[in-house]
């Protein structure tokens, strides 16, 4: 069974911190979140760096939103673009 199999959406599209717990990846919240934004990325920002997530990928770890989690992916992005996204967070 994979990690995706495991996940509930919420109606607001992410996904329950229940169905995450399942899964035994990292829930991680914004101070978390600082330490690991060059590796880890939404499917947005993915998007935004032109390294879409595939249909084959798992998340390694979910990101507290207002409403629910959001999974997160593996990407190695340069350190330029780390310190900009810092900046957004702020």
């Amino acid at each position: 069974m994979s990690v995706k199999d495991l996940l509930v959406k919420n109606s607001y599209n992410l996904y329950t911190a229940a169905s995450c717990r399942l899964t035994g990846l990292p829930m991680l919240d914004r101070s978390e979140y600082v330490k690991h934004a060059n590796e880890w990325l939404s499917v947005s920002k993915c998007k935004a760096i032109k390294q879409p997530v595939k249909d084959y990928e798992q998340p390694v770890a979910f990101y507290r939103c207002k409403n629910g989690y959001c999974a997160l992916y593996n990407r190695d992005i340069k350190v330029s673009n780390v310190e900009n996204i810092k900046e957004r967070m702020n």
